[in-house]
């Protein structure tokens, strides 16, 4: 809506406004996915360098492969998921009689 002198500085159109409200909304979702990303982005380059120097001799011939040691972070969440899920909240949910 217009009103008083126009300046290229002061005015946008009603589109620019709303897309830039929904840029905002989305913040939250960005800072709350800061960490595990980071934590995603460390375990291919970590693993990688430990298992260099790590012992991955499983028995007289296998030997586990380098690049599969960041398959354990996988399982480890999937174990940890069903975990939570299963214990975790209801527990949580008991103590705090909340549903």
């Amino acid at each position: 809506m217009k009103t008083g002198p126009s300046s290229p500085w002061k005015l946008c159109p009603m589109t620019q406004v709303e897309e830039t409200k929904q840029m905002v909304k989305m913040l939250p979702i960005l800072v709350a996915t800061f960490i595990p990303r980071t934590i995603v982005a460390q375990v291919g380059t970590l693993f990688i360098k430990q298992g260099t120097t790590l012992e991955r001799i499983m028995g007289p011939h296998f030997e586990i492969p380098l690049a599969s040691l960041t398959a354990f972070t996988i399982i480890f969440m999937l174990i940890s998921i069903v975990n939570y899920d299963g214990y975790l909240v209801p527990l949580a949910r008991r103590y705090t009689n909340n549903p």
